[in-house]
């Protein structure tokens, strides 16, 4: 369950009209909910993923049950909320990334200090989840009130 560096996208694969607002709700709300299948109970966790175009990498440790839960199955939900009411949700296929160059390349760009939680980008104890999306919603309370459906994109 491990990957290489993700290749840069098709046009099949081109971000949404929508992303930059979808992005702007993600950074206003940096904390995300992930949710993983552990057999068949959902698990969520509170998690604070670094984008790159549409992929988020979470960082983990390779051994957590977050990784434990997608090695059994990879599709995951991933949610931002915003204190007013925008939400993103991103459904995707998430993967353990070990490779040390995507480790590295990654190290600091999340919005927190990952040396707080790991030694090291070289550290066995750091790993990244990679989700690779392939539906991105984004809605609000108020496009909902108004009978307005979710920005939606979908992969290929």
């Amino acid at each position: 369950m491990t990957t290489q560096p993700t290749p840069a996208p098709s046009d099949a694969d081109a971000e949404p009209a929508f992303w930059p607002e979808a992005r702007a709700a993600i950074d206003a709300a940096p904390i995300g909910f992930l949710a993983t299948v552990n057999q068949a109970q959902p698990t969520v966790r509170a998690v604070t993923p670094t984008y790159e175009g549409l992929v988020a990498y979470i960082a983990t440790d390779p051994n957590s049950f977050k990784v434990r839960n997608v090695t059994s199955n990879p599709l995951v939900e991933l949610l931002h909320w915003t204190t007013d009411f925008r939400h993103v949700r991103i459904r995707g296929r998430a993967s353990l990334v070990t490779d040390e160059v995507t480790k590295r390349r990654l190290w600091d760009t999340f919005s927190y200090n990952l040396s707080d939680f790991f030694v090291a980008a070289d550290s066995p104890t750091y790993g990244l989840l990679q989700i690779d999306p392939f539906r991105i919603e984004l809605s609000s309370l108020e496009r909902v009130a108004t009978g307005k459906p979710p920005e939606v994109w979908r992969r290929g």
